[in-house]
C-alpha cells in the first residue's frame, strides 16, 4: 500500500511541474507582434528567462555580459527570453515601441516579452532588474537570481552564477544554490 501511495505522490509531483502556471502564460513579444507561451519559447536543453527594462542602469551595465551568454549557450540549445515588468509603470520609456527600438539598437534577435500585468513576474517571484530564471529541459524552475557576483563591473566580476548554472542544465545536473539578484527594484502596482 505505501508503495502505492508513494507512485501516486510522486506522479502528481511530476505532473505539477509539467503544469507549472507560469510555463502557459502568454505575453506578447514585441519583437514579433505575436504572443506566446513561456514554454512555447522553450530551448532543447533550457531556458534562462531575464527581467529587464529599457533603462534600469543594472540592466545597461550587463548589456555587453548577456549579449556574450546569448552567443555562447544559443548553439548549445538555450533560449532566452526576456520580459519586461515596467511597460505600465514607466509610460513611454518602457512602452511596446520603445522595447522593441531597444532591441533593434542592441541586435538581440530573441523574444522580448511585455509583462504589463505582471502576471508572469509576480509567478516567478521576481522583484530585480536585470534577474534571470532559469528553466531545464522538462520546464522545472532550477535557479533564480543574478547572473553574476558584481552587477556594475564586469571586470570585478569572479563568480559567474548563471554561465555555471547554464553549464549543469546542459550536462543534466541540478545547479547547487541561487544568489540574490542585485539591480533596480521592480515596481509593483
Amino acid at each position: 500500500m505505501k508503495r502505492y501511495l508513494l507512485l501516486f505522490l510522486l506522479a502528481c509531483s511530476l505532473q505539477g511541474f509539467s503544469q507549472s502556471p507560469f510555463l502557459q502564460t502568454s505575453l506578447k513579444n514585441v519583437i514579433s507582434g505575436n504572443s506566446g507561451s513561456i514554454s512555447s519559447l522553450a530551448g532543447s536543453k533550457g531556458t534562462a528567462i531575464v527581467f529587464i527594462n529599457n533603462n534600469c542602469p543594472f540592466v545597461k551595465a550587463y548589456e555587453a555580459r548577456i549579449g556574450d551568454l546569448m552567443s555562447s549557450y544559443k548553439s548549445k540549445g538555450i533560449a532566452f527570453v526576456f520580459v519586461n515588468p515596467s511597460v505600465k509603470r514607466n509610460g513611454e520609456k518602457d512602452s511596446e515601441a520603445a522595447m522593441k527600438k531597444y532591441f533593434n539598437n542592441l541586435n538581440w534577435n530573441v523574444p522580448y516579452l511585455a509583462d504589463p500585468d505582471q502576471m508572469l513576474t509576480q509567478q516567478l517571484g521576481a522583484t530585480r532588474l536585470p534577474e534571470v530564471f532559469v528553466l531545464n529541459s522538462g520546464g522545472q524552475l532550477v535557479y533564480s537570481g543574478a547572473l553574476d557576483n558584481n552587477p556594475q563591473d564586469e571586470s570585478s566580476a569572479n563568480q559567474h552564477y548563471l554561465k555555471a548554472v547554464l553549464n549543469s542544465v546542459i550536462s543534466g545536473q541540478k545547479p547547487s544554490k541561487n544568489h540574490m539578484a542585485l539591480g533596480c527594484r521592480i515596481k509593483k502596482f
